[in-house]
């Protein structure tokens, strides 16, 4: 009984020494962390995911919590995913999928940011980095419930916004300089070239589009006869001179023109 009690004693002393080596050797600066290696990423510097993952290595590598530093990473606005490893002894390696801009869109204080297919919103104009510059979105969910769900769904109707109006020559998204939503009108586009808003509703964009440029195409061709076959009222005002405040293009064969009073 003695010895086997003095052999259990020691096993357990071997043990628990064993266990103390290791949480010292683990702690070593052997495994101080040395650097990130970070892949997947394009908008963000490697440098800036190093400075990142930092502070939440303060006992080296090998006792790095590997999942509370991914959940960290994922905090950031512009990274939509994040994976990492230990490269040891000294080293992490960090994968991430950024957020990719599908769309940018003013907010309330005029402030310009980018949305991504899932209706998050990130970053500012900057991270926009494709050679044309698509029209601007306004009326973007900022902080209802769940914002991302209503804004997901309106990134989808602006993409196929886009889709029919350059479906065919002339390509039209260039006539356009912002698309504002609204929850009970649909979609109110304000031209590139005069400001003027037109209500085009939640379908056939193109030929809305069309149907109100063609009424502004003869107040400025001064065309009586064009107006009277759009069926335009108050056209002698029009090409007297009164100032078209928007445009209701949701009946593409009747378009209203309202008037700046």
């Amino acid at each position: 009984m003695t010895k086997t009690s003095g052999s259990i004693l020691l096993s357990l002393l071997g043990i628990g020494g064993l266990v103390l080596i290791f949480h010292l050797f683990a702690g070593s600066r052997f495994f101080t962390l040395r650097g990130v290696d970070v892949r997947g990423n394009t908008l963000l510097s490697a440098s800036e995911v190093e400075t990142m993952v930092r502070p939440h290595v303060p006992s080296g590598v090998f006792k790095a919590d590997l999942d509370l530093i991914r959940k960290k990473l994922e905090e950031y606005p512009l990274i939509r995913a994040a994976e990492v490893a230990r490269l040891l002894p000294d080293r992490l390696r960090v994968v991430i999928v950024e957020r990719q801009p599908a769309a940018l869109a003013r907010r309330s204080d005029g402030s310009v940011v980018c949305v991504d297919d899932v209706g998050m919103i990130f970053g500012d104009h900057s991270y926009w980095r494709a050679k044309t510059t698509p029209p601007l979105i306004s009326g973007i969910s900022e902080s209802a419930e769940n914002p991302n769900e209503k804004n997901r769904q309106l990134i989808m109707m602006y993409k196929r916004l886009l889709a029919e109006l350059n479906q065919s020559e002339p390509a039209l998204s260039s006539r356009v300089d912002e698309v504002h939503f609204d929850e009970d009108e649909g979609l109110r586009l304000t031209l590139a070239d005069s400001r003027i808003a037109v209500l085009i509703g939640r379908e056939d964009f193109r030929t809305r589009l069309n149907a109100a440029l063609d009424v502004l195409d003869a107040v400025r061709s001064r065309n009586a006869e064009t107006l009277n076959i759009l069926r335009i009222s108050d056209a002698e005002r029009l090409l007297s001179g009164a100032r078209i405040a928007y445009l209701n293009a949701t009946d593409p064969k009747r378009v209203i023109v309202g008037l700046d009073e």
